[in-house]
């Protein structure tokens, strides 16, 4: 169950994830102990998956895609978890709408460029279909 601390300690590290515990422990006005007992359990409960760091890709060199994908649907889960293991792909969500899941792919960082990326994914089983837009800047 979620309660008031854990979404105003979500607020904060949604703002900055870099904030120390002891931050974390001022603005939330409790011990630094319970921050670190909401954490842990946060993470344990995957309500937090991961500390992240957002780039502007561009001036680093970096290619950015937000993939929208079609899975075929008896291919679901097995696709979801082969396309997980790809080091380039940052962030893969599953979704309803116009795509069964939304990849956030970094090429270059590893190596590959973007056509090679998607490439990859597309070869992926139970892959049918990839709609690539590239980003050309992160705006907020």
């Amino acid at each position: 169950m979620v309660d008031k601390l854990d979404t105003e300690i979500a607020r904060y590290l949604i703002d900055n994830s870099k904030l120390s515990i002891r931050d974390l422990a001022k603005l939330c006005n409790v011990s630094p102990g319970t921050i670190r007992n909401h954490l842990q359990k946060m993470e344990t409960d995957k309500q937090i998956i991961a500390y992240t760091t957002r780039l502007q890709g561009k001036r680093l060199g970096l290619e950015e895609a937000i993939l929208g994908l079609d899975i075929m649907p008896e291919h679901y889960t097995r696709t979801l978890e082969e396309l997980r293991k790809l080091t380039f792909i940052k962030s893969l969500f599953s979704t309803s709408g116009d795509h069964s899941a939304i990849a956030i792919v970094i090429s270059k960082l590893y190596g590959k460029s973007m056509n090679e990326c998607i490439a990859e994914i597309e070869a992926t089983e139970g892959v049918r279909n990839v709609y690539p837009s590239i980003v050309n800047s992160t705006l907020k």
